[in-house]
């Protein structure tokens, strides 16, 4: 019996190896290019900058992001006490994904070194790294390394039971060199906020119910609602000032001096050598019935 020869294999019937080779490169190729397409779209998105702006919170929103992260503080629950700081520094303040994200994460460092020892330098030194930070959006007198230690001065104040007062003075302080308003100005605002405080401290040792927890975030909601008033004040004042033309010789230790009360014309009072007021590039102040304004001539010159 003859052995019949095998029926030939074409390339219609098997495909050649080479070209499955081929096939499966080219894919791989067109993985790897999505790959790397979907992560440069990916870093763009997360690093794309912003302009951040601290007057663009919402009262009502500030004061339940505010009371949800002194509920994480407290809890030590510093996932979501990140989670909670990053909302805030994006949706209230503008800041991009990369910032709020540093924001949140040297946030989250300076309470929790704080909390295991007052006088812990971790704390001032995150503190300061969030504020260089925060200077991006702040006036440009800003001083981040000042900021952080008025920051961590009110957390040990309320920690060793001074006189709220005190708390409310230097928060006061610290906000007036955020928003460029006199420090007399942010009291009001930084006092409800220190009001918040002193009604929770009072219940730390029986903890705080929900209804509670209600009440603390109604008073934030007041501090950050005197705080928006206070710079649409500053905001509404700064736009209703006329064009100043300064002498180009003057120097960055004078300051211009101009009247701006309701009861007095605007007008040139005169230059004079002083101390900068602290921190804000302007400032004002009541003398008698005037208010007046001051300038840094090194801004408008």
């Amino acid at each position: 019996m003859t052995k019949l020869d095998p029926k030939p294999t074409t390339l219609a019937d098997k495909p050649d190896s080479q070209t499955g080779r081929l096939v499966c490169r080219r894919q791989r190729r067109r993985l790897l290019a999505l790959l790397v397409v979907s992560v440069f779209a990916g870093m763009v998105w997360f690093f794309w900058p912003a302009r951040p702006n601290l007057a663009g919170f919402d009262p009502a929103a500030m004061a339940q992001l505010e009371t949800a992260m002194w509920r994480d503080y407290y809890g030590q629950r510093w996932l979501p006490l990140l989670g909670h700081t990053w909302r805030a520094s994006r949706q209230q303040y503008g800041f991009s994904r990369w910032d709020s994200l540093r924001l949140a994460w040297h946030a989250a460092r300076a309470a929790r070194a704080f909390q295991r020892d007052t006088n812990d330098p971790a704390a001032v030194s995150a503190m300061t790294a969030y504020y260089q930070v925060v200077a991006k959006a702040a006036p440009g007198t800003f001083d981040a390394r000042k900021a952080a230690g008025w920051e961590v001065q009110w957390w040990r104040q309320r920690r060793e039971s001074a006189p709220s007062g005190e708390w409310s003075q230097t928060i006061a302080t610290l906000t007036s060199s955020l928003y460029g308003c006199s420090a007399e100005q942010a009291l009001p605002a930084a006092q409800a906020r220190t009001q918040a405080m002193v009604y929770r401290d009072a219940r730390r040792k029986t903890g705080l119910t929900d209804d509670e927890w209600r009440e603390v975030s109604r008073q934030l909601f007041t501090g950050y609602d005197l705080l928006r008033q206070t710079i649409k004040k500053t905001q509404r004042l700064g736009a209703s000032l006329p064009a100043v033309h300064l002498d180009r010789r003057l120097t960055p230790d004078k300051w211009l001096i101009l009247d701006s009360s309701p009861n007095c014309q605007f007008f040139h009072i005169g230059v004079e050598c002083c101390e900068p007021p602290p921190s804000a590039p302007i400032f004002w102040h009541n003398i008698r019935e005037c208010q007046v304004i001051y300038f840094n001539a090194s801004q408008l010159c």
